[in-house]
């Protein structure tokens, strides 16, 4: 009960000081390496350009981490794809979806062998996520479901780390389709992976019965195109998570 009054409380002088200038205030963001890293940029560079007095900061971290900073408060908005919807604290808010590239050096037998299947992947070492990151339970699933065991050799919570140890000889990396930069990473070959694995959204959450400022409207649109302030309030309006999963059960969630 007093953290829900200090909640409110917090909620009063955020609107107060809204109504008092909407201009300036500040944005704290948590979010993992690959959203930071290969989504965000144009969002944010966009923001500031939009949003000009307003001051981004950005927290990197684990899931669990970020999750625990929003429900503390200490955050203002999450996004990742893992480990949101066991917060009951918490308003998930799905954002788009993607799937998995496979990444190899050129002279590794997969580059050249098509098509791509998961019992040609379980042959060979794999470099990929840590649990709990990026939806590695989904690549776990995949190869659970069809009887297989992947051999991972080694996992990173980043995935320019997972793509050194490819280059490094290591095995062959399982990444977000999100992470593949064709500038930087031309000496790797991506293969096409969505076939074998089930999709992964990236969500939003925020920290049930705190108001939101006119600039993370601004933001959540930005970042999640399909978001209208319709559906955010709608969102905000609810009492559970599966309320909100009903709300865009009726939506067209793009594939990044």
């Amino acid at each position: 009960m007093a953290e829900d009054i200090s909640d409110k409380l917090e909620s009063i002088k955020i609107v107060a000081q809204e109504y008092a200038d909407q201009s300036v205030g500040s944005l704290t963001v948590a979010t993992t390496h690959t959203q930071a890293r290969y989504v965000l940029p144009n969002t944010i560079l966009n923001f500031t350009r939009k949003f000009n007095n307003i001051s981004f900061h950005m927290q990197q971290g684990s899931p669990v981490d970020i999750c625990e900073n929003l429900s503390k408060g200490k955050v203002d908005l999450a996004i990742a794809s893992e480990g949101m919807d066991s917060y009951d604290n918490l308003i998930v808010i799905p954002c788009f979806r993607w799937n998995r590239t496979i990444v190899a050096r050129p002279d590794h037998p997969l580059a050249s062998s098509a098509p791509l299947t998961l019992e040609k992947l379980s042959q060979y070492p794999l470099v990929t996520y840590t649990r709990g990151f990026t939806g590695r339970y989904q690549l776990g699933n995949a190869f659970a479901n069809q009887g297989l065991t992947p051999d991972i050799r080694f996992t990173a919570s980043d995935a320019d780390t997972i793509k050194a140890y490819v280059r490094m000889k290591l095995g062959v990396g399982v990444i977000s389709s999100l992470a593949y930069d064709i500038d930087v990473d031309s000496d790797l070959v991506a293969i096409d992976a969505s076939h074998l694995f089930e999709p992964t959204v990236t969500k939003f959450a925020l920290k049930r019965g705190v108001s939101i400022r006119s600039y993370m409207y601004g933001f959540m649109k930005l970042f999640s195109p399909h978001l209208t302030d319709s559906l955010i309030n709608q969102a905000l309006s609810t009492k559970s998570n599966a309320e909100v999963t009903e709300i865009f059960s009726k939506i067209d969630i793009p594939h990044y």
